[in-house]
């Protein structure tokens, strides 16, 4: 009790697809290049497999649904193998706001002003590869703070002041449109 319903939540495992069983009903995601892998506590079909390339994505239409605006969390098990991209981005065609892996074990997440497109990062060298990792990234409007949480332990903070997030396009997980960088 007392916590925020949650916008969207996509649990991305055989039993809901890309189905968003939060309270909000989304659109389902469209999966493009995907399969189903074995999953955190080790369930089969308890994850997608990206194949680290441009026709291996997940794409979340945003009818306004996913629009945080001024405050959010995004929150994922990992299982990076080799490679670099986008774990989370808003916008199918360019960097927005974002989760990504910018080397493969370097975790970044950017909030961009929604009026602007002056971005604000913060990152961890943390991310261990083959292997499992519970990620999460904030910002907080009212603190005017972002926060990176690598295992349920936060890894850094950055104080950015308070302003609207760009987080009204369509989402893409592993795979952006002209990027050359891929998630596997």
């Amino acid at each position: 009790t007392g916590l925020p319903e949650p916008i969207a939540l996509y649990p991305l495992y055989k039993q809901h697809g890309t189905k968003d069983i939060s309270r909000a009903n989304n659109p389902s995601g469209i999966a493009k290049g995907v399969d189903l892998f074995t999953g955190y506590y080790g369930q089969p079909e308890g994850s997608y497999h990206f194949s680290g390339s441009s026709a291996s994505f997940l794409e979340f239409p945003n009818n306004g649904g996913l629009d945080a605006k001024y405050s959010m969390t995004l929150v994922a098990w990992i299982y990076p193998e080799i490679s670099k991209g986008p774990l989370f981005n808003y916008k199918v065609q360019d960097r927005g706001v974002y989760l990504w892996l910018e080397s493969p074990n370097r975790l970044v997440a950017k909030f961009e002003m929604r009026d602007s497109s002056q971005p604000y990062a913060i990152q961890s060298d943390k991310i261990r590869l083959k292997a499992w990792n519970y990620v999460a990234a904030s910002y907080d409007y009212s603190a005017g703070t972002a926060g990176l949480w690598i295992d349920g332990r936060q890894v850094s903070r950055l104080s950015m002041g308070s302003f609207k997030i760009s987080t009204q396009d369509d989402v893409r997980v592993g795979a952006l449109k002209g990027d050359s960088n891929f998630y596997k």
